[in-house]
């Protein structure tokens, strides 16, 4: 579980749920607990949005916060980046692309098991790029390695090719014969061109700058990378049975993924003015239910003036000059339209993604390892509650250091550090975490 706040995005705990059943109740009555103790009895409002991945037992969790009268302004989003994860995962499922993949797995597994093999190899990419090139291995949980992977047998093609005509190379008829099958490649060039797109709009869904207004946006490029490359990848035309499906595919992850919190968030973007976009009848009956539910009448008055440019949203208005920084904008508008504003505000402090969860695991792997492997999940915990957050705190500029730093000096972090090593337990929450919360869930 991290925190997001307005300078940051802090590691908070990782518990080990031992034998207990996950279900969403039991993660709910958990999560409730620590946010609980973090903004007290009367702070449920600095509670802004609860981020996680899209499984089932997540959205059940969903509806439990909706309906708790403490917790039904609070909004819940789906990583984007894991669900544009899942949709590579599915466009993979898809032959001859689930077949394609498996190949060019089947020769960086090899190489990656024969060092004698990869050795050969690692002269043959001397010889045609005057250095080496590493393959990678597709993971179905790391994010990007399946476009990776076949990028990186695309860019060792010319070894590889050479690699067969070596004298010193093994005998191995399986990777050979693929190597040997120009279909492969051709196949494997167009999967790429699909995959690569896609891969890039999920780096920069990664950015722990990004904020929910983007997604629909990503979705929309997505949606027309895909019409783009089925339509001028040549080798594409000849499976129409498989291409058939890509889009229904994308559809399907389309509908689940996206919420009217991120068409809302699309609509009241000044870049969604600038360039004249505006919501079709069902689009914005899905708008106009979200300000009723999230906002007030007022906000919905508002709303239609912002959209139509007029009152205080007129275009010769001097706020339109600073409608580079959607932030900017909203916190100018404030002024005049507080209502509408104040919402805009909740919306654009909200992340896109779980990705700040995301490193606590590649610590804690680092912190629990197998010279460590009697360390307690809770001493590990709070190892790695210092290990983040300090490394965060270190990063900020220096006026909100020197911020920091009337609040936390540097002895308070060292015996911190030593409480955490020696005790059992910590009974102090940290005292900086405040204003706007997200919980970023991961698991």
């Amino acid at each position: 579980m991290c925190i997001v706040t307005p300078i940051g995005a802090f590691y908070y705990e990782t518990e080990d749920s031992k034998d207990e059943s996950q279900t969403a109740q039991m993660l709910f009555e958990w999560m409730m607990k620590k946010v609980q103790a973090l903004v007290g009895k009367g702070g449920w409002w600095r509670f802004n949005s609860f981020i996680t991945d899209t499984c089932n037992t997540m959205r059940a969790v969903w509806s439990l916060v909706q309906r708790d009268p403490r917790t039904k302004h609070v909004f819940c989003i789906s990583c984007n980046s894991h669900g544009l994860q899942l949709l590579i995962h599915d466009l993979l499922d898809i032959e001859p692309y689930s077949t394609l993949l498996e190949k060019a797995q089947t020769i960086a597994r090899f190489f990656r098991r024969a060092k004698l093999q990869y050795a050969i190899l690692r002269k043959n990419q001397h010889t045609h790029f005057g250095r080496s090139k590493a393959f990678v291995l597709a993971v179905s949980t790391r994010w990007g390695t399946q476009a990776g992977l076949i990028g990186s047998v695309l860019d060792n093609k010319r070894p590889l090719i050479s690699y067969l005509n070596d004298e010193n190379a093994e005998q191995a008829p399986d990777v050979k014969s693929i190597i040997r099958q120009t279909t492969f490649w051709a196949f494997s060039d167009d999967l790429y061109t699909l995959l690569g797109g896609i891969s890039e709009r999920q780096k920069m869904s990664e950015s722990t700058h990004t904020h929910i207004g983007q997604v629909h946006q990503c979705w929309i490029e997505v949606h027309e990378h895909i019409q783009v490359t089925t339509m001028e990848a040549g080798t594409f035309q000849l499976k129409p049975e498989a291409t058939g499906r890509l889009l229904p595919t994308f559809s399907a992850h389309h509908q689940k993924q996206n919420v009217p919190i991120h068409l809302v968030a699309y609509f009241l973007d000044t870049s969604s003015i600038q360039s004249k976009q505006i919501p079709i009848s069902e689009q914005n009956e899905v708008i106009i239910a979200f300000l009723k539910r999230y906002g007030s009448d007022m906000a919905r008055q508002q709303y239609g003036q912002f959209h139509s440019q007029q009152g205080y949203f007129s275009v010769t208005g001097s706020v339109w000059e600073l409608a580079g920084s959607v932030r900017a904008f909203w916190q100018e508008v404030s002024i005049f339209a507080p209502e509408l504003a104040r919402l805009a505000l909740r919306i654009y402090y909200t992340l896109a993604n779980s990705v700040p969860s995301e490193p606590s695991f590649s610590t804690q792997n680092l912190i629990h390892d197998k010279k460590r492997n009697r360390l307690d999940a809770k001493r590990a915990d709070k190892l790695s509650f210092v290990h983040i957050n300090k490394r965060i705190l270190d990063r900020q500029p220096s006026d909100i250091r020197g911020w920091l730093d009337r609040r936390l000096k540097d002895e308070d972090l060292v015996e911190y550090e030593e409480d955490c090593i020696v005790q059992d337990a910590c009974e102090e929450e940290p005292g900086w975490i405040h204003d706007f919360i997200a919980c970023s869930s991961g698991g």
